[in-house]
């Protein structure tokens, strides 16, 4: 049984979930003066759903066109991620101390290995796609 389980992609999904501890979470709170805090959330949870779907569809041993979407869907999110950490960087720099800086400095360290993989491993399924097509 727990040969059979996909342990790889198991922790890239929960990389992507601690992603969301750098730059999302700092955006989410500064969102939070100026709308509904569960729209806030939900703005800055847009990129890490997107990361959980496209590497979901990164490891299908016969993608379909979902696949090729959710694998879109997600890039656009590792995009969008990566304007977050730079985001919460400017607020660490210029900001005060704050309770969950270590948090928020591993949740943006995660983020840009996950970012750089996901980039890596989002250029390989395209290229493979185009070279059996």
């Amino acid at each position: 049984m727990f040969r059979s389980f996909p342990w790889p992609l198991l922790s890239l999904k929960l990389a992507a979930l601690l992603s969301f501890c750098g730059g999302p979470l700092v955006l989410a709170e500064s969102l939070k003066t100026h709308m509904d805090k569960d729209v806030a959330f939900a703005i800055a949870f847009v990129p890490t759903v997107g990361l959980i779907f496209g590497v979901s569809s990164l490891w299908e041993p016969i993608p379909n066109r979902w696949d090729n979407a959710m694998v879109i869907f997600g890039a656009l999110a590792a995009v969008a991620l990566v304007g977050m950490n730079v985001f919460a960087v400017f607020e660490l720099m210029n900001g005060s101390g704050r309770a969950d800086e270590g948090l928020i400095r591993l949740g943006i360290a995660v983020g840009v290995v996950f970012v750089a993989y996901y980039a890596y491993a989002s250029h390989e399924f395209f290229t493979s796609r185009r070279a059996a097509a």
